[in-house]
């Protein structure tokens, strides 16, 4: 009996603290956090009109988020100017760049609330990759 209440807390204990590993054989806890890194990638259109001393500043500033966060950048693809599909705000061109990146989901979500807060922006996409 006392074997399942023990496995029973241990699940509970693993539910409210994901990062909290099990007892090992000794029955001591291992404090160390498991980083789940996973591979993304990330395509951003930014607005054409802005000089490209802004447009380097912007693509900077989103690789620093990504490497703030503990996370690594495989590859920036910029695309340069292409022609939109359909009218943003008034414009027929944007700005087109491709992030790989590997970093746990926090970063990515970090990523994606400086992306909605950032003036000169025009769409984003972020997605995990397959394995």
């Amino acid at each position: 009996v006392s074997r399942r209440i023990t496995l029973k807390n241990h699940l509970i204990n693993d539910i409210i603290h994901p990062n909290i590993s099990a007892p090992d054989h000794r029955g001591q806890k291992s404090m160390e956090v498991k980083k789940i890194m996973r591979d993304y990638e990330a395509l951003y259109i930014i607005d054409p009109e802005l000089e490209t001393d802004d447009i380097k500043q912007l693509v900077d500033r989103f690789k620093g988020v990504i490497e703030e966060k503990g996370g690594s950048v495989q590859g920036i693809d910029e695309w340069g100017k292409k022609r939109l599909a359909y009218p943003i705000n008034h414009r027929r061109e944007g700005y087109y760049v491709l992030m790989n990146f590997s970093s746990n989901p926090e970063a990515a979500q970090d990523l994606e609330r400086v992306f909605k807060i950032t003036s000169g922006l025009m769409r984003y996409l972020i997605v995990r990759k397959d394995k």
